[in-house]
């Protein structure tokens, strides 16, 4: 019988050591894709000029419609894998501060595998902690801003960070898309 027990350990330590090398691979797997995603923006395999999230959009967001919002609904999404450019030029146009790293403990215990973090967040709002529920609270009010405007942001107001990137944007009124024509409109009656 001491045999058999001995086979059962050198089954469920093979079964361990299995269960560890794939995790192991599939997590390099991913490192590597991130990595080499990140080597592409060092090595300049954008163009200085182009939006700073481009690549970042290419790889998370294949797929999702430009305009409206979307691409930058789904960058935010993927907030936690994005290059240092885009998350450095997010963080700059975002005077809303890091929700996500403010909200880090409830989107591990209330939200852990859902794809909409923002929406679980709400679904919680019980639950959230003062500084959490602040954080949401900015983000909602510039929301209303990245949504309309944060294209337009990147392309006339590249190294702005938010609030210089508002006064700026007001001086290309006449280019901005519609989206962020009708923001400025409904902010400043006088300019539509």
């Amino acid at each position: 019988m001491p045999s058999a027990k001995i086979s059962d350990q050198k089954v469920a330590l093979g079964a361990l050591l299995l269960a560890f090398f794939l995790a192991a691979g599939v997590a390099a797997h991913r490192l590597k894709e991130i990595r080499a995603h990140n080597a592409e923006i060092l090595q300049g395999g954008t163009d200085p000029g182009q939006w700073p999230c481009a690549s970042d959009a290419r790889i998370f967001c294949a797929g999702v419609p430009e305009g409206g919002g979307h691409v930058n609904a789904c960058l935010e999404e993927h907030a936690r894998d994005l290059s240092h450019g885009c998350a450095q030029f997010r963080e700059n146009t975002d005077g809303a501060d890091d929700w996500v790293g403010a909200c880090d403990p409830e989107l591990r215990s209330l939200c852990a595998g859902r794809h909409h973090q923002m929406q679980c967040l709400k679904e919680n709002q019980g639950a959230l902690s003062a500084h959490c529920r602040s954080r949401i609270s900015n983000y909602e009010e510039e929301d209303h801003w990245r949504r309309a405007c944060a294209e337009d942001a990147a392309q006339y107001c590249p190294n702005s960070n938010q609030d210089d990137s508002r006064k700026c944007l007001t001086n290309h009124f006449s280019q901005l898309t519609p989206s962020c024509r009708a923001y400025y409109g409904s902010q400043y009656p006088s300019r539509s």
